[in-house]
Parts: structure tokens; sequence; C-alpha cells
């Protein structure tokens, strides 16, 4: 399904904008339980050539319904990547269908673990605040070494050597 498509021999040596928006479609495979599109994926950017590379440069924005990782509820999250930058291979290529890189990078830039607070709707206040632990609170993990010499490990297990062996 091409819905970006360069026609990298017509570019000129300056580059050229393309403005644009792709339809929510192109995520139509993703999961039930995934980030849900929820406008077309709006695109500013200055598509130009460097040696065997397509540089895409400029702004690109979408909405996606989100779920709380906190309290499950869902909510509307703005994306603007903006730089957005892109280095595709030419590979003796004419025409580049920008689409599915536009897609990959949008996914990419998604938070991980979604929470109310980041809602563009509202100033939205998540239902499980205050449930669960700060991230302050937990113990970061030692970076020290751990006190049993290397040499006390083998002896422990050589001593489980003897208790087998019987």
């Amino acid at each position: 399904m091409a819905i970006f498509n360069v026609h990298i021999n017509d570019l000129p040596p300056e580059g050229k904008q393309f403005v644009g928006e792709i339809r929510p479609a192109v995520f139509h495979d993703l999961s039930p339980d995934s980030p849900t599109p929820c406008s077309p994926t709006k695109f500013d950017v200055l598509v130009s050539l460097d040696k065997d590379s397509v540089l895409v440069e400029g702004v690109v924005e979408t909405e996606f319904e989100l779920e709380c990782s906190r309290c499950l509820e869902k909510f509307n999250w703005k994306l603007r990547l903006d730089p957005y930058f892109s280095e595709e291979p030419r590979e003796g290529r004419s025409n580049l269908d920008l689409t599915e890189f536009l897609r990959e990078d949008i996914l990419l830039a998604l938070p991980g673990y979604p929470h109310c607070e980041d809602s563009t709707d509202s100033k939205r206040v998540c239902p499980a605040a205050g449930k669960f632990a700060d991230a302050s609170e937990y113990a970061p993990i030692s970076d020290e070494a751990p006190s049993t010499p290397q040499n006390d490990l083998w002896a422990a297990l050589d001593g489980l050597k003897g208790r087998i062996d019987k």
C-alpha cells in the first residue's frame, strides 16, 4: 500500500518539500490492545538526496488513544516528532515509499508505559494515583561485586559434588 511514495529521480538537488496526511489505516494490523490512532498522521518534510541515502527532515504529528498502565483507562495522546529525521538507503531504487518508515518511527516514539497524566485532552488525574510506590522508593541495584570470593564459590560447588557422588 504505497501512500507516501517519493520519486527519487525527480528530486531537485536542494530537495523537495512534501506536506500531507496518511490515513490511520496504516496502523490497521496492530493488536486489539495496542494504541489506536485517532487522527490522520500529518507530515511536513523535506526529502533530499545525500550520496546513497534519502534524507527526510521535518515535522510529523498524529494522535493516539492509549491505555494507562496504572488504571487501564483510555486517554488521548498527541505525538509530535519535531524535528523528525530519517535516513533511508536508496539502494538503486527510483521510487521509495516512506509510509512504512514513518509508521515504524511513530510506533517507536509511543510511550511504553503511558500514564493518564500524559493526556493531551486535559489535565487528568489517574484514578490509581497514590496506589503504587513512587519510582524513588525502589532500591537501586548495587554495582558492587558479590562479597563471596570466587574461590569460596568453587569450594561450595566441590562440596556439593562430594554429596552427589555418594
